[in-house]
């Protein structure tokens, strides 16, 4: 398994800087993406109660929470990995985008490979650099 969970590592992480690119979020507002939820919370600085999640984004840490061993419990493939990737990186670009059709229809249109502009206002959380 940790194997495995190494090479879905290394095959995500250099996925998320050409969906970064591909969705418009800009080099220097990266999200750091961690794979389990201790290293979440070292980031997010809390502990979160809920367990039923497979990924998570906050905007504050700048961080994803990719969490293998819960997909792997799951018994999830590399495809759902990759759209709980997807997913997360949504939720980095369109912060106030909720959950439902429009949210459904941007996930199909970064499937289908379309290149969204690059955002040009930073997230309010991101620190801004003159």
């Amino acid at each position: 398994m940790i194997k495995k969970q190494n090479a879905i590592k290394k095959r995500l992480t250099k996925e998320l800087g050409e969906r970064c690119y591909q969705i418009g979020i800009p080099c220097m507002e990266e999200p750091k993406v961690c794979w389990n939820r201790e290293q979440f919370k070292w980031y997010w600085g809390r502990k979160d109660r809920r367990k039923d999640y497979i990924g998570r984004a906050s905007f504050k840490a700048n961080a994803i929470l990719i969490d293998l061993n819960y997909h792997n419990e799951l018994k999830h493939n590399f495809t759902s990995i990759r759209n709980t990737l997807i997913h997360e990186l949504v939720h980095m670009r369109w912060q106030h985008q909720s959950h439902g059709k429009v949210f459904n229809e941007l996930i199909q249109r970064i499937l289908k490979g379309e290149k969204f502009p690059i955002r040009t206002r930073p997230s309010k959380y991101y620190p801004t650099y003159t």
